[in-house]
Formats: C-alpha cells, structure tokens, sequence
C-alpha cells in the first residue's frame, strides 16, 4: 500500500454562473417585492381615503338636511301653537335658524334636494307672511300645507341617501 494520494474523479461541472448571480436575482426580486407592496399600500390608502371622504360628505348632508326640516319644523310649531299672537320678534331667532340651515343646505346639496328645499323655504316664507299679515286663518290648513313641502323635501333626501320614500302622502302622521 503505497503512501500516495489517490484523486477521485467527479466528472468536472463546474458552474459557470459568477459567484454574485444569486445574491443579484435575490436582490431584484426582493427589491421588486418592496415596490409591489408599498403600490398596494399607496392604492388601499387612496381608496380608504375617498371612502371617508364619502362618508364624511354624506354625514354632513344628512346633518344639513335634518337641521334644516328640524328647524322649519321647530318654526312652524311656534306659529301653530301661538296662532292668534302675530308676533315676528319671537320668532326672529327661530326664523335665523330657519334662514340659517337653508343656505348650509344649498351649499352642499344635490341638485335635486337644493330645488325641493328652496321650493320648502319659500313656501314656509310664504305662508308665514300670509299669517304675520292676517292672510291666513286657519292653522290646520297652515300646517298641511307646510307638511306637505317638508314631505317633498324628506322623500328628495332619502331618494338621494338611497334608502327609498314613499310615494303617498302620510296624511294620519302629518296630521296629527
């Protein structure tokens, strides 16, 4: 047995790929993956974004729309319940309050709301002058046709929010 030193032959591959190839494809990849991931990220911002703004939008117009009919409403309790004491200085705050909703409704409603509510306002205007001047005598006729408006005006906004309105007139509920 000899003291020498046998070689083993393996066939000779060799790679010919350089020694930084891997960690080069490791890296494109990997920086590919960040780029990917914040695009997602910058895209799922945006859309949550514009969802809020929706919904900020649409509380805000439901706030106004509320605010206005509540404040026609409130107004129009103040007449009806004090009929025969034609007294506008009482009624200065609740009419600014009147005056006051009206335009934050125009400023941010749709078409469609804006003209039924202006058509409300001036109806209530008109019906308070004619009731401030003596023209108007009969309250329940008063708060009908009052009624009727701000039912126009209910049906406009829920039609807008898409929850639906009705189509008949609630005379048991507005006539009480």
């Amino acid at each position: 047995m000899a003291d020498t030193l046998r070689t083993v032959d393996y066939g000779s591959v060799m790679s010919t790929a350089p020694w930084w190839g891997t960690a080069l494809v490791a890296g494109v990849f990997g920086l590919l993956g960040v780029v990917l991931a914040q695009l997602v990220a910058v895209r799922l911002d945006r859309w949550r974004a514009a969802r809020e703004d929706s919904k900020r939008w649409l509380d805000a117009r439901r706030s106004t729309y509320a605010g206005f009919l509540v404040a026609v409403s409130h107004t129009q309790g103040l007449i009806y319940h004090h009929w025969d004491d034609r007294n506008r200085a009482r009624l200065e705050g609740a009419l600014g309050a009147v005056d006051q909703t009206y335009q934050e409704l125009v400023l941010i409603a749709s078409v469609t709301v804006a003209d039924v509510a202006r058509t409300l306002y001036f109806k209530f205007y008109d019906e308070f002058e004619n009731w401030l001047e003596g023209n108007q005598n009969d309250p329940e006729n008063f708060r009908t046709r009052l009624n009727r408006a701000k039912w126009t005006l209910e049906n406009a906004a829920r039609d807008e929010f898409g929850v639906g309105s009705s189509k008949s007139w609630p005379s048991a509920a507005y006539e009480d």
